[in-house]
């Protein structure tokens, strides 16, 4: 045998990964979440202390059809920010839920935020960032993995961590309530958004679309 996904495939059915398996008794679970949270955190280089809210600075705002797009650059390292759309209703009853939303398109957050205008004329706060490779940072193409892989880290754990800088302002609004916060993933963004969310457990919801895939 030549392929080294072939061997890759037959080494997962004869060890089957620790972390997937079939738990029979619910009092199990805690403690399997437990486990399956520190492993992920420790592959992707995470902290297991709560993500402080990161600095924002706002670039501009505009009126559109339900409510206020403002551009937006949030601090996410000390010398990295990166330009998000923030989605915000107009004058409502009470404050607006939050969404985090995550897709890969080829505008970028531009594209993606005429695809939840909906979700912001029903009254819901809509955060789209751009990835890497996307929008305004379309220089982070997918060969910094090899980069990162050279330094330790990884493309998939560098978004999460995003990702979570990302939630953690959303909850830091003044008019967030509590315990408000969803997480949406489309496209190729679906995984880091499946594993934000697995690391986040203040987040209230998730709404995925899109492939998992494994080469």
């Amino acid at each position: 045998n030549y392929s080294l996904r072939d061997h890759l495939r037959e080494s997962i059915l004869r060890h089957p990964p620790r972390w997937s398996r079939f738990l029979s008794d619910p009092e199990e679970i805690p403690t399997w979440r437990a486990g399956l949270t520190g492993a992920l955190r420790e592959v992707l280089g995470v902290s297991p202390e709560p993500v402080p809210p990161p600095s924002v600075r706002l670039l501009g705002e505009e009126e559109i059809v339900g409510g206020v797009m403002s551009r937006l650059a949030i601090q996410v390292a000390e010398d990295l920010a990166v330009p998000c759309y923030l989605l915000t209703p107009g004058e409502a009853d009470r404050p607006p839920a939050s969404v985090l939303a995550l897709g890969v398109r080829q505008g970028g957050k531009i594209s993606l935020a005429g695809e939840f205008l909906g979700l912001l004329q029903a009254g819901v706060r809509v955060l789209i960032p751009d990835l890497p490779g996307q929008g305004e940072r379309l220089d982070d193409t997918s060969s910094l993995q090899a980069t990162l892989l050279s330094m330790g880290d990884s493309l998939p754990g560098w978004v999460v961590r995003e990702s979570l800088a990302f939630l953690s302002y959303l909850r830091s609004l003044p008019e967030a309530p509590p315990g408000q916060v969803g997480l949406v993933g489309l496209g190729s963004a679906v995984a880091p958004a499946l594993l934000a969310a697995a690391l986040d457990p203040a987040v209230k919801a998730v709404a995925l679309g899109g492939d998992l895939r494994s080469e």
